[in-house]
């Protein structure tokens, strides 16, 4: 196959069970994409799904227009094929990035982080709520901005009722509760999802993690996960504070936005000296107690009609000689921990005696602290660190003017700019937002002289049109004024209303 409608193949980028990836050369404007297909003939029955899922990616994506969302140009049938075109993006994707040996820099993490989060939020402010976020469908481009791609079952917030709502749609191990339930969902559910890549890259391992989909489903909607520090010392309880929030069962608990979750993340990793990210599987090497952590939570919380009984995780914290003889010599045992005011500063449970030449005795020193699992109010921000000093005048201007800035999360503490908030010396953040722009996150240190934030430009929020005619080459103008490019090609207009017209010989 040398050509898919009007594009010429390049290459094969990727191959799966019912469809293939292309690179090609649209040869009208001379832009390279890539084409992403599904072949009807071979999907049988199932042909008008698959079909309706590709072009639900290319509708829900071709909305959207921001730089880290993979832009869609074109999408049609062509010789028993269903196709949609779209950006090529040539770098590797997060999955591809974690699964090498070396883990991620945290420096890099956080920048994926911030830059995903940023898009899922201009997603949702139209919307579109992706449904699917994983490190597979993030990609990062040479110079390392990144792309989100795959919105083949991206919603939209507002429209009316699918017939399969209900159904279970997504990539298990990153699916929220709400999802894995079948219940309606939001932007909260991506930013549960994107919670769940940072838990991985910080910790190297998945927070539900199982051997099969019934073990998953019920650690997503039942069990909290292991305290991050268990499987990475680098880490702090201030971090693990801010997982925990965002992995919490109930949407209400999490943040605002995905925004707010990863600069809540930035700021509890700036206060934490010597954290580090670990690569996939590096948790195995690291030294920990032997017992299983359950939350008291889970404890606590009745079985199921029908319970689905968790194998025991494969976390290979044993010395892999005697790995294996140790956990067959507990396979039928259960530890539950028991209620205490403090550490125990001996390995006192009889179920330890087994194990005690295997695994050094745990200590104060080298057990992680009780976490606290309840879960944290919707409305009440990350605590910070109790502030000292004299309040100070922090100056806000933003361009244009009327933006509503938000000190630290905190409702109470807002105006509209130009203004003038207060706060104690320290690390503080605020959050800009003005109906029809972008909404910007700063992070900011105070002194003991205040601080002029001034000069702030917000970004407006752009739409995308896309403009294709039979046959291509047309000339376009808007609103009277001419385009530079011919069709088919995007449109990036501001909101409002518009008259497009079409010429050609």
């Amino acid at each position: 196959m040398d050509r898919i409608g009007r594009y010429r193949i390049v290459g094969e980028m990727g191959r799966g069970a019912m469809g293939v990836v292309y690179r090609a050369t649209d040869p009208a404007i001379g832009r390279d994409v890539a084409i992403k297909t599904v072949h009807l003939e071979a999907a049988g029955e199932a042909r008008e799904k698959l079909k309706e899922r590709l072009f639900r990616e290319a509708r829900s994506a071709g909305v959207l227009s921001h730089p880290n969302i993979v832009t869609i140009y074109d999408m049609g049938e062509a010789d028993g094929l269903a196709y949609v075109a779209m950006g090529l993006v040539k770098g590797p994707s997060l999955q591809d990035l974690m699964s090498q040996q070396a883990p991620i820099p945290g420096s890099g993490m956080l920048s994926i982080l911030r830059q995903t989060a940023g898009a899922l939020d201009y997603a949702h402010s139209r919307g579109v709520v992706h449904r699917d976020i994983k490190p597979g469908n993030v990609m990062t481009d040479e110079d390392g901005a990144v792309k989100i791609t795959d919105f083949g079952i991206a919603r939209f917030a507002a429209a009316e009722r699918l017939s399969d709502t209900k159904t279970i749609t997504g990539t298990p191990n990153y699916m929220s509760p709400e999802q894995v339930q079948g219940l309606d969902m939001d932007g909260r559910t991506d930013q549960f999802s994107l919670g769940v890549v940072a838990w991985e890259m910080l910790t190297g391992e998945r927070p539900f993690a199982g051997d099969n989909l019934s073990t998953v489903v019920y650690r997503i909607v039942s069990e909290d996960p292991l305290p991050a520090q268990r499987l990475n010392g680098t880490l702090t309880p201030r971090i693990d504070e801010v997982l925990r929030r965002v992995l919490a069962k109930d949407p209400a608990n999490r943040f605002a936005n995905c925004s707010t979750f990863v600069g809540a993340l930035e700021m509890a990793c700036a206060e934490s000296p010597g954290w580090q990210t670990m690569a996939i599987g590096a948790a195995a090497e690291m030294p920990t107690v032997a017992t299983e952590w359950i939350p008291q939570a889970v404890v606590a919380r009745a079985p199921p009609s029908d319970p689905v009984v968790p194998p025991t995780p494969k976390r290979r914290i044993w010395p892999w000689a005697a790995g294996a003889v140790i956990l067959a010599g507990l396979g039928t045992l259960a530890f539950w921990p028991q209620p205490a005011p403090q550490l125990p500063t001996e390995p006192a449970a009889a179920a330890l005696q087994p194990v005690a030449q295997e695994v050094a005795p745990p200590t104060v020193e080298n057990l992680p602290p009780v976490v606290q699992t309840d879960p944290v109010p919707a409305e009440v921000p990350v605590p910070e660190p109790p502030a000292v000093g004299k309040l100070q005048d922090i100056h806000l201007a933003t361009v244009p003017p009327g933006s509503k800035a938000v000190l630290d999360g905190n409702a109470g503490l807002s105006c509209d700019t130009p203004c003038v908030l207060h706060a104690r010396p320290g690390v503080h953040h605020v959050t800009l937002t003005l109906d029809g722009y972008r909404s910007q996150y700063k992070e900011f240190r105070v002194e003991s002289t205040g601080l002029d934030l001034t000069g702030l430009t917000m970004q407006q929020i752009m739409g995308t049109v896309m403009v294709s005619s039979t046959p291509p080459g047309a000339t376009i103008t808007v609103n009277g004024a001419p385009m530079g490019n011919p069709t088919p090609t995007a449109l990036s207009l501001k909101p409002g209303n518009y008259v497009i017209s079409l010429m050609k010989d």
